[in-house]
């Protein structure tokens, strides 16, 4: 089986680990480091206990949150978020990371067919209609990001992957991809795959799942509740939670994945506060006897 990992959101703090850890995780992975400083501290931490750690952007912390926009309209924008990869796999690849995580598409691009009462509670963030991109310009983009990507990993020595985000009604798009180029690692966010599942309602995500399966690296593995016309999301993963409509499916999409891919590694994408201690490591179990 792959690494169980936990997700840090605020660079590397030892006294989150202190307080969440369990001995099933074999790794971390964080974003946002407050300095550069942090990053060997991390490296130590993890060499000193035999774990391996990630890394998702941005690797510094900034004034607001953001994401290279490797498939913005304007292509001066385009180049400028590959220059940034470029020297964000170099600081990674600098201590030791395992990989560095970026999104793809993004901006995000949303379907034609849209459901209002799930669309309506969902965040604002950075994002394209699909009405307002070219035919094949996501797909002109993609090939374009992992040709580069490939080249920066030669360059650099640090595996990069690529988290899924929206992807307007291309789906064939990652297939095609990700099978054209294998050293490029593929992450699946399974609370998005269940926000995709029911504010664009034509999309399945087992067959996405299904098309997708050889190319993943890491899974986020955490879960969604839709109450009150709002979305409650980043939640642990209780396999209980399946039966009830409100919750959304992630425990029977990681059983999926793990069928046919019990070694990809898996983040704990979640906020670990809001359960009991007993229902974090039965989190944390149910992930492993799936995986074992």
């Amino acid at each position: 089986m792959g690494r169980l990992q936990m997700g840090m959101w605020n660079g590397f703090q030892p006294e989150f680990w202190q307080k969440y850890e369990s001995p099933l995780l074999g790794g971390i992975e964080a974003s946002q480091f407050p300095c550069e400083d942090n990053l060997p501290e991390i490296s130590r931490f993890c060499q000193m206990r035999g774990l391996r750690f990630g890394v998702h952007t941005p690797i510094l912390a900034q004034s607001f949150y953001s994401l290279p926009r490797v498939s913005a309209k304007d292509r001066g924008e385009r180049k400028e978020a590959l220059e940034r990869i470029g020297r964000e796999a170099q600081l990674a690849a600098r201590y030791g990371a395992d990989y560095i995580l970026f999104h793809f598409p993004f901006p995000s691009v949303f379907p034609s067919v849209q459901e209002p009462a799930y669309l309506a509670g969902m965040p604002a963030f950075e994002r394209y209609e699909s009405r307002e991109i070219e035919p094949g310009f996501l797909r002109d983009c993609g090939e374009r990001l992992l040709d580069a990507i490939a080249e920066i990993q030669l360059r650099t020595g640090q595996r990069i992957v690529l988290e899924y985000d929206f992807f307007g009604d291309e789906w064939e798009l990652f297939d095609e991809l990700f099978g054209r180029y294998p050293d490029v690692g593929l992450v699946a966010d399974l609370q998005r795959l269940d926000v995709h599942r029911r504010v664009f309602p034509e999309f399945d995500p087992y067959r996405w799942l299904e098309q997708t399966l050889p190319h993943l690296y890491v899974v986020h593995h955490s879960n969604t509740r839709f109450e009150d016309g709002k979305w409650h999301r980043h939640l642990p993963v209780l396999p209980e939670h399946d039966a009830a409509p409100d919750y959304g499916d992630a425990f029977a999409y990681m059983r999926f994945i793990a069928e046919s891919r019990p070694e990809v590694h898996v983040t704990f994408e979640h906020n670990p506060a809001l359960v009991s201690r007993e229902e974090l490591q039965r989190c944390y179990e149910s992930v492993h006897a799936l995986c074992g």
